[in-house]
């Protein structure tokens, strides 16, 4: 879990009764349900060596910007503690591997690496370099 959150615990059997009296109660968790298939779709297909680490790094720093940004005058910072090493694990990669890509893309005005801090620049400029160089 990457920030503050809540979890709710519902035992099965209660739930699936309670889904049989609510009809939009169960569209809307089979909605959901096939967005997060989606999303695992898109993570394996990233995480995949079809796509140099570069990129794919590009591609997580733009999503944990948009799910998890803050605006800054430097940019866009990811408001949590985020190590190169944690960075490294997400991508199924060597932590200095990464820290040489992260380098790469700082020194491309994309991102700003601060301690345990990543701020993107300009989210359309990452994006633009995940989906074209």
């Amino acid at each position: 879990i990457l920030s503050d959150c809540e979890i709710l615990e519902i035992p099965a059997k209660k739930f699936l009764e309670v889904m049989s009296y609510d009809f939009q109660l169960s569209r809307n968790i089979i909605e959901s349900m096939a967005y997060k298939i989606r999303r695992l779709y898109h993570q394996l297909k990233n995480t995949s060596n079809s796509i140099r680490l570069d990129k794919q790094i590009a591609s997580k720093l733009w999503k944990l910007s948009k799910d998890f940004g803050k605006e800054t005058d430097e940019g866009i910072e990811i408001n949590f503690n985020l190590s190169i090493s944690y960075l490294a694990d997400m991508l199924g990669s060597k932590r200095e591997t990464v820290s040489r890509q992260l380098k790469i893309l700082s020194e491309k005005d994309l991102i700003i690496v601060k301690r345990n801090r990543f701020v993107v620049v300009n989210r359309d400029n990452l994006l633009k370099y995940f989906r074209n160089s």
